[in-house]
């Protein structure tokens, strides 16, 4: 069995019968190092420290030290992003603990909307995504030979609004998502692929755009697509002009809003997978709960299809939707969660790919208009709907009857009836007004028949036909496991949350280093919620002085989207096929051994900031916080680890931490697995033991030409000044003009 050499992995091939017979010990993961990173060069300081003084000393809870990050397995450098501004942190990572070099990047300083960031150790390139000047910027990596800080290699035009990217595993192809976030004009949603950047193409990187305009609604509704807004509801709602002080929305009118509306306006790619040799690309479109198949050699996106809703009724075992500070499980006929992925992993398993969703919650808002509302709000007092010309089956509502219908839990009226034991239960749940929950067919005259709530609090496993326009098959959902676990073992968790908001409020005459950076970086209205959050009289407690420890917020995201499974990602240890997926909102990760990948089993739960409990980050960050926001996790096979075992690497986005956790297996894995002894070499590798993971294959293969690919190695332009609410569509093409070559 030869394996060749490769630059990623996230596009795993798994067989189980050919793989070995090892497995995990009773505890089979386990903590081993974290380090703390800095968000960038220390900007509270004075005076402040310069960028080019290194290495950086920024420490500060809640400023997105890690929001994402990218590991060089070859030179064992880590690159992590800041939300803090344009500042790439480099860490050595070739031993534990990791330390902060002096070869970090000063992108484009405070004022800068870096947003993901990947690496091809093969290649030595370095990639990162620039919103707000519409382009993709290639480095050097810092080579350990002759370490030095990142060198720019080229500037890539790469679409409207970039935001998420991935390399396919041969690292030919950079998937760049083009969003709607960070631009003034209302952008069809559309993903850009890059190719010809290795350093022996000739000639610039070429771009071409794929586009999803092309998926009428019909198409798009009849395959389980969630719309949160259409064409005939767009009609509706800017006559209703909901939350705004003008007769309508101004979508009205010849080439308004409504007239030039198309769906893939809706479509923000959020999350890419490719397939194990780049040939498809699997977008997420996280606010459609739907995934797109594209073609990678014709640039053609060949499907679209919807992840479906999950349903809560009585044969399920409930969703804690309820604020009441405990774990209970409710079902209802009508309640449904929309899934609204965030993350997704796929594999080839025997020959067929999967996709692992993590569905998070995500809802969709434009000028005005947002799609989400309060259930109290909808249905309000003495059974009142909140919008005009709605209409109901007698099984959900009841006009003037809160008692009566499926909707009786969730209306304003509720409390004052489950006090008089009307009810057993109540929800002012955050539910879609969007095409999962009211059909818009009839015009002026919308139907609600389901509450839908966004987020599906869990996990989900697809099979995906051969043959890319059929339709996918969902084989497992977690259901209720991921709160079902928290409650038994972390119930001071239970939809609890930890977020930016928990940082230290200052006083402007007394900065503290490393406490005060969040609050003097924000701007007035942040430094208000940040006092709110640090005053026992407003939203603080007592307990701490400060901002609350997590076993005082539980239940704070029981009626929103629960613990938001934000990420998923597989791995191989001990010779069996696993994934991890965990909560952004408080910390929980759930470890499942897939190697049956329609029947998932749980090895283990665990909490990465269990100091939280009681704590808040005031007094743990840089002590014992641990990890809150797992937003960016990578498999770290023994070849790639610095412990020689096979782990994953997590980092916490809002704690700006790194953490490794080491698997253990009853017996030693092949340290070799899966870049051979000579890592750094071009030669392949038949190193396989009897214990050694011979099931999976990750291999190289030609570099994929994409006819009618344009060259957009171009000066950044300017976005427009129209306004994000306004009805100018801007609509996505695969043409421009020459620019300079030099970064902007």
């Amino acid at each position: 069995f030869m394996l060749t050499m490769i630059t990623t992995i996230d596009a795993l091939k798994f067989d189980r019968s050919k793989v070995g017979s090892n497995g995990f010990q009773e505890d089979p993961i386990k903590f081993v190092d974290r380090m703390y990173v800095p968000y960038g060069p220390d900007l509270v300081a004075t005076p402040p420290q310069a960028s080019t003084s290194q290495p950086w000393s920024g420490y500060g809870y809640g400023l997105g030290a890690t929001e994402h990050w990218a590991y060089d397995y070859k030179e064992r450098y880590i690159y992590t992003q800041s939300e803090a501004g344009g500042y790439i942190t480099v860490i050595d990572w070739s031993a534990l603990p990791g330390t902060v070099t002096p070869y970090s990047l000063d992108v484009c300083g405070e004022n800068c909307d870096v947003r993901d960031i990947a690496v091809c150790s093969e290649q030595g390139l370095l990639f990162l995504t620039r919103t707000n000047r519409n382009d993709v910027l290639i480095y050097s990596t810092v080579k350990r030979s002759a370490p030095a800080i990142p060198t720019f290699l080229e500037q890539v035009r790469a679409g409207n609004s970039p935001d998420a990217i991935k390399l396919s595993n041969d690292c030919r192809i950079l998937a760049v998502a083009n969003q709607n976030e960070g631009t003034d004009k209302i952008n069809l949603g559309a993903v850009t692929l890059v190719t010809n950047f290795w350093p022996s193409d000739e000639g610039d990187a070429i771009a071409q755009t794929v586009s999803f305009a092309q998926f009428d609604e019909s198409y798009l509704l009849g395959r389980d697509v969630h719309l949160p807004l259409t064409k005939k509801s767009a009609a509706y709602w800017n006559t209703e002009a909901y939350d705004s002080d003008e007769a309508t929305y101004g979508w009205e009118g010849t080439n308004g809003f409504i007239e030039k509306f198309n769906p893939a306006i809706t479509m923000d790619p959020e999350f890419f997978a490719f397939n194990e040799n780049g040939s498809e690309l699997y977008v997420n479109l996280q606010q459609n709960s739907a995934l797109v198949r594209v073609d990678t050699s014709t640039g053609v996106a060949q499907s679209v299809d919807g992840y479906g809703l999950k349903h809560f009724g009585a044969s399920s075992l409930g969703v804690d939707i309820v604020k009441d500070g405990q774990c209970t499980f409710v079902t209802n006929e009508c309640l449904y969660l929309s899934r609204t992925p965030d993350a997704i992993a796929t594999v080839d398993y025997e020959g067929t790919q999967y996709i692992l969703t993590a569905d998070e919650g995500s809802d969709f808002d434009i000028g005005p208009f947002e799609e989400v509302r309060d259930t109290a709000d909808l249905f309000g007092a003495n059974a009142t709907f909140l919008h005009s010309g709605f209409t109901f089956d007698p099984s959900f509502f009841v006009p003037g009857d809160s008692t009566a219908g499926c909707t009786a839990n969730f209306q304003a009226d509720c409390e004052d009836n489950l006090a008089a034991g009307l009810v057993d239960w109540c929800s002012n749940l955050e539910v879609t007004i969007g095409s999962s929950a009211v059909n818009y067919d009839t015009a002026g005259s919308p139907k609600m028949n389901k509450i839908v709530g966004i987020g599906g609090r869990g996990i989900a496993i697809f099979r995906l036909p051969s043959d890319p326009t059929g339709r996918m098959t969902q084989v497992f959902d977690s259901g209720s496991q991921f709160e079902k676990e928290t409650c038994s073992k972390y119930p001071w968790a239970q939809n609890a949350v930890m977020d930016e908001e928990f940082a230290p409020a200052c006083d402007e005459n007394n900065i503290v280093p490393e406490t005060c950076p969040a609050w003097v970086l924000a701007n007035e209205d942040d430094r208000g919620n940040l006092s709110d959050m640090n005053d026992p009289d407003e939203d603080g407690c007592a307990s701490t002085g400060g901002a609350c420890p997590m076993s005082e917020t539980v239940d704070e995201k029981a009626e929103e989207d629960g613990l938001a499974v934000e990420v998923v990602v597989l791995g191989i240890a001990c010779d069996h096929l696993v994934a991890i997926a965990c909560g952004e909102n408080n910390g929980v990760c759930l470890l499942y051994d897939i190697t049956d990948i329609e029947s998932p089993v749980i090895l283990k739960t665990f909490h990465t900031s269990e100091a939280s409990r009681t704590k808040n980050p005031e007094q743990t960050y840089r002590k014992d916080l641990g990890d809150l926001d797992p937003e960016t996790i990578v498999w770290i096979p023994p070849s790639r680890s610095p412990t020689g075992k096979s782990g994953f690497l997590l980092g916490g986005a809002i704690s700006g931490t790194l953490s490794f956790y080491e698997f253990q297996c009853k017996n030693s894995e092949d340290t070799c697995f899966p870049d051979g002894c000579n890592l750094g070499s071009s030669q392949t590798s038949a190193k396989l033991s009897n214990g050694a993971i011979a099931g999976i294959s990750v291999a190289v293969v030609a570099a994929v030409l994409v006819g009618g690919f344009v060259v957009k190695k171009m000066q950044s332009s300017n976005t427009s000044s129209a306004d994000h609410g306004s009805a100018e569509i801007n609509q996505v093409t695969t043409s421009g003009a020459a620019g300079s070559n030099g970064m902007v």
